[in-house]
């Protein structure tokens, strides 16, 4: 709790404008969390899927930003979201929950 309390404090809203706000939050969470990789997604308004609306990591890396994934694709991905709204998984090649996202993953960069 203390990382999103020092997030709130952070003078993120004086950026210009929501995608740069959102990407100063996403670096902020990274260097308090010491991750290299930060994303925030948001529900497409008809709640079949999740857009991804901001994302930091190393240079290199792919960008996903405007990267779509539909509920229909990851079933059991989704099913965990809109049950739980939080979901945290510390290894993804064996979590059972990403199973139908594995592939994503692997095109993303994103593994264990």
């Amino acid at each position: 709790m203390t990382v999103l309390a020092d997030i709130g404090a952070r003078p993120v809203r004086s950026q210009p404008d929501l995608d740069s706000c959102l990407n100063d939050v996403l670096l902020t969470a990274s260097e308090m969390l010491q991750i290299s990789r930060c994303s925030l997604w948001q529900f497409v308004p008809d709640g079949s899927g999740i857009e991804c609306k901001a994302y930091v990591d190393d240079p290199g890396v792919p960008n996903i930003v405007g990267t779509t994934l539909n509920a229909a694709d990851f079933p059991e991905y989704f099913n965990e979201v809109r049950t739980h709204r939080l979901f945290i998984s510390d290894n993804t090649l064996t979590d059972a929950r990403l199973g139908s996202l594995l592939p994503y993953l692997e095109k993303a960069w994103i593994g264990a």
